[in-house]
């Protein structure tokens, strides 16, 4: 029987909602990978597939469905169905995988589609991960990074795109970052990730 496994929002978050839509799959069900794109002012067209290698069909339709992974329990539904969703339906492309070059300790800075945390408390969080090293900071909001790291003496990576900004936080051996889905979905490739997320002390 063929099923369609709701997704929609930013990359992060359709990965997130790929994962917990596939770990419902029973066997025998053809699953396919519906992106919603309905009811947003911002650009929600599929990305998924920027990360991950698919083996089920994915599309578009101008909907609202979804696949909420904050609901209680769901986080280890999808653990335990990671192994299996990674054989079967979506593989992390291999570029992704590897660097030559891993950054040593960065930061993530979320952009300006939702505040989480305040500049200041960035600036904490950046000087926290001072105490590990001399940390790379990274943000689609080019005003805000720089601001921080005027403020705090760090530098700035050099963003091309968010596939490749995805891969150098992936491998970078220790990340700090405010919550937000873009990180979180890394634990999705490495459930063991060394990821530091900054707590309500830091988040407004």
């Amino acid at each position: 029987m063929k099923v369609d496994c709701n997704i929609r929002g930013k990359l992060g978050v359709q990965c997130l909602q790929a994962f917990t839509s596939l770990a419902g799959v029973y066997e025998g069900e053809e699953p396919r990978l519906v992106v919603n794109t309905g009811s947003v002012d911002y650009d929600t067209s599929k990305k998924v597939d920027l990360i991950y290698d698919l083996s089920i069909p994915i599309t578009e339709r101008s909907g609202t469905n979804k696949s909420p992974y904050w609901n209680m329990g769901v986080a280890s539904r999808i653990f335990r169905n990671r192994e299996n969703i990674l054989d079967k339906y979506m593989k992390p492309h291999k570029e992704l995988l590897s660097s030559d070059k891993p950054i040593a300790v960065a930061v993530h800075i979320r952009g300006s589609d939702k505040n989480v945390a305040s500049e200041d408390s960035y600036i904490r969080l950046v000087n926290k991960a001072k105490d590990l090293g001399d940390p790379l900071l990274f943000s689609d909001d080019v005003k805000l990074v720089r601001r921080i790291a005027k403020k705090t003496k760090t530098n700035i990576a050099p963003s091309a795109d968010v596939v490749k900004d995805y891969a150098a936080l992936l491998n970078a051996r220790v990340l700090f970052s405010a919550p937000n889905a873009f990180i979180l979905s890394m634990l999705l490739i490495r459930p063991n990730k060394d990821i530091r997320i900054a707590g309500r002390s830091y988040c407004d």
